[in-house]
C-alpha cells in the first residue's frame, strides 16, 4: 500500500515485479512458514490459486468493500 500511495499503481506494479520474490522468500525464511503468490486471475499458470486459496481470495473480497476489519 504504501508504493501506491507514493507511486501510484503503475509504481506498485514496478515495485512487485522487482521485489516480490525476494519479500517472499524472506518472510517464508522468517517465520519459517511456506509464503506463495497465487492469484484467481493469474497471468501465469503457476499462481493459480487452489480451492482452498480461492476460498480464502473470495472471503478477502467479500470484506474488502464493507471494509471490515481483518484479523490475522
Amino acid at each position: 500500500m504504501h508504493t501506491i500511495k507514493e507511486k501510484g499503481t503503475v509504481g506498485a506494479v514496478e515495485f512487485c515485479n522487482a521485489k516480490a520474490t525476494t519479500l517472499t522468500d524472506s518472510i517464508t525464511r522468517l517465520n519459517n512458514a511456506n509464503i506463495k503468490r497465487v492469484s484467481d486471475k493469474p497471468r501465469n499458470s503457476n499462481h493459480m490459486a487452489n480451492a482452498i486459496e480461492l476460498k480464502h481470495i473470495n472471503t478477502f473480497k467479500n470484506w474488502y468493500p464493507k471494509k471490515k476489519r481483518l484479523l490475522p
